[in-house]
């Protein structure tokens, strides 16, 4: 299974780190990382590669600092024919930075299923630029990884799971609570 790590800023390094250590302990996943570049320089991002252990990646898009969409639109446009080369099983998307939003929307285009850590998180501050990032990847994943039932809760609109997919039969999302991020690598498949 080949899974496309897609990390844009610093918390989305902290949070890709264990889960790419876990993927290459598995005989089962590959991982291929693609730093998108929102946050490029050596403070913001080299850094914390060295300091989490995160391996080089696969391929760099260095977007680059810019207005939102700006940024959305010119990772849109790079990551696009990396996603049609690679075609990988599933594109991991993780937080809510303006990178995240913009995989997620392309690799749903692309029929390509996007899995989000994190989903379902809601500040419900529509002024938030990173509250609509939320929304908007949440609307397209197949897959979610929360950290509890609250963020269900919050994300479902005070409405239960069960009640919600079965109003939409189409919605065939799997939502799995995991807790934390480091709880969440249980979740990989692992040879045995």
């Amino acid at each position: 299974m080949k899974v496309m790590n897609a990390v844009g800023a610093r918390p989305n390094f902290i949070k890709i780190a264990p889960l790419i250590r876990e993927m290459r302990k598995r005989g089962t996943v590959e991982p291929y990382l693609v730093h998108i570049g929102q946050h490029y320089d050596a403070a913001m991002a080299g850094q914390f590669f060295d300091d989490f252990g995160i391996p080089k990646p696969n391929v760099s898009l260095d977007v680059g600092p810019g207005s939102h969409a700006l940024q959305a639109s010119e990772v849109m446009r790079c990551i696009e024919p990396v996603m049609e080369r690679q075609r990988p099983d599933f594109v991991l998307g993780v937080g809510d930075v303006n990178s995240t939003l913009a995989v997620a929307v392309t690799a749903t285009k692309l029929h390509i299923p996007v899995a989000r850590v994190e989903a379902g998180l809601r500040s419900f501050d529509r002024t938030m630029p990173e509250e609509i990032n939320r929304r908007v990847t949440d609307a397209v994943f197949p897959v979610g990884w929360l950290q509890g039932r609250t963020d269900c809760v919050a994300h479902f609109g005070r409405v239960s799971l069960s009640t919600r997919r079965s109003a939409r039969k189409k919605d065939h999302r799997q939502i799995v609570f995991c807790g934390t991020v480091t709880r969440l690598i249980s979740h990989f498949p692992c040879r045995h």
